[in-house]
């Protein structure tokens, strides 16, 4: 093939940017790719083979797979390009079979010998590796951990919780084949998997984007109120309770204490320390209860930090799926009054969330007369973050506000 082919350039390049300098690949004689390593940390001597490729455009997936697989096995285990080769073949030739098996101890992995995930989890699971299965005894199987993970989860839309929660799954069970299956390296999934989440598309003009709506304290009563009276269920209203009063993002319900300021006044501390940067991260702060108010204006008292000292506020376990956050969110999907208010918000164009609890705090705060900077403070972020980012005004505010700005006496011009 002529090397005028505007494919082989960026091809090699790309080659090269998987094993650095001295990796050269170049068609042979029988049209088919021969590889050729040299330099210092490969030996005295260049080492060279042909892969079982053929030298075309199409195949250049593949190939750069191939390629992928000899740097790792020969930089990671100090092989030579020869006993690479023969242990490439070796995994390719056992691991043609054995997808289905790695899936089914992949599935006894995580249900019994881990004890990670429950049944009920295993099951969406299921969804993404069945797809797994489907797709690698296909006539047109992934060649990489990366083209397995776009194919099986391209059903979902980008930055969808579903999409990112069946990236993260794929992920896991491909990182569990290279690390306890003895698959090539070349099957493992990228570290960083922000490309294959996606991000979801920018909403229509009027709609809210990602953003969540706050709910009204009416709202969260409602819904406290409607949680079932058992063991589990208080746990969950006391979380929801906790995040609602104080503003907490969900992550932080672990990392609440009681301190005792220099007038000898406990309060809630949070410890959370969120990264603000590559670097920066926010301090641990002190809570402010902004207590809600019910359908009669009268203010509603859960006696939180009073109950939290005395050992008679329980949360419920926060460390399953991924993380805090996702465990909420699962309850709250649950509840047939959550359901209802996400169908009411979602005809008027704008959505709900777990952050919908905080945002309620955070108006609620401005509502009461508190300025952006002290809410700021209160909810652990810059104000820029604050202003951009959660509600701070509304136009019946700001026209009471202007309101008692009129009625103020006026200034006098001597």
């Amino acid at each position: 093939m002529a090397l005028s082919s505007d494919w082989i350039k960026p091809f090699r390049a790309q080659v090269r940017s998987v094993t650095g300098s001295g990796w050269f690949v170049q068609e042979d004689r029988h049209g088919m790719v021969r590889l050729k390593i040299q330099g210092d940390q490969w030996g005295a001597q260049a080492q060279t083979c042909q892969l079982d490729h053929p030298w075309n455009k199409k195949e250049t997936g593949r190939i750069i797979h191939t390629v992928t697989e000899l740097y790792q096995l020969m930089s990671q285990q100090g092989l030579t390009l020869r006993a690479a080769m023969q242990r490439q073949s070796g995994s390719r030739t056992e691991l043609g079979t054995n997808w289905d098996a790695a899936i089914d101890a992949f599935r006894d992995h995580l249900t019994t010998r881990s004890s990670t995930i429950k049944e009920v989890t295993w099951k969406r699971y299921a969804e993404v590796l069945a797809a797994v299965s489907d797709l690698m005894a296909s006539k047109a199987p992934a060649s990489s951990g990366f083209e397995v993970i776009a194919k099986v989860t391209a059903r979902w839309k980008p930055g969808t919780r579903r999409r990112q929660e069946a990236v993260r799954q794929a992920a896991r069970f491909l990182k569990y084949c290279v690390e306890h299956r003895h698959f090539p390296a070349g099957w493992a999934p990228p570290s960083d998997l922000q490309e294959l989440i996606g991000v979801a598309p920018a909403k229509a003009k009027g709609e809210l984007g990602n953003k969540t709506t706050p709910l009204s304290d009416l709202e969260i009563l409602q819904l406290i109120e409607s949680i079932p009276d058992t063991d589990t269920g208080r746990k969950w209203a006391d979380a929801i309770r906790l995040c609602a009063e104080l503003g907490l993002r969900p992550v932080e319900l672990k990392h609440l204490s009681v301190a005792v300021d220099a007038k000898g006044q406990a309060y809630f501390l949070c410890s959370y320390e969120k990264r603000a940067g590559r670097s920066a991260k926010t301090a641990q702060r002190r809570l402010h209860s902004l207590r809600l108010v019910d359908g009669d204006g009268k203010t509603v008292e859960w006696n939180l930090l009073m109950r939290w000292q005395a050992g008679l506020l329980k949360l419920p376990p926060l460390d399953g799926g991924n993380g805090p956050a996702d465990q909420l969110r699962h309850y709250l999907l649950r509840r047939p009054l959550w359901k209802h208010l996400e169908a009411t918000y979602a005809e008027q164009g704008a959505n709900i969330g777990t952050y919908s609890l905080r945002g309620a705090y955070s108006l609620r705060g401005h509502r009461r007369g508190i300025d952006a900077g002290s809410m700021a403070l209160a909810m652990g972020h810059s104000l820029q973050v604050h202003i951009s980012s959660y509600p701070w005004a509304e136009d019946s505010a700001a026209i009471n506000a202007f309101e008692r700005a009129g009625d103020l006496e006026p200034l006098r011009v001597k």
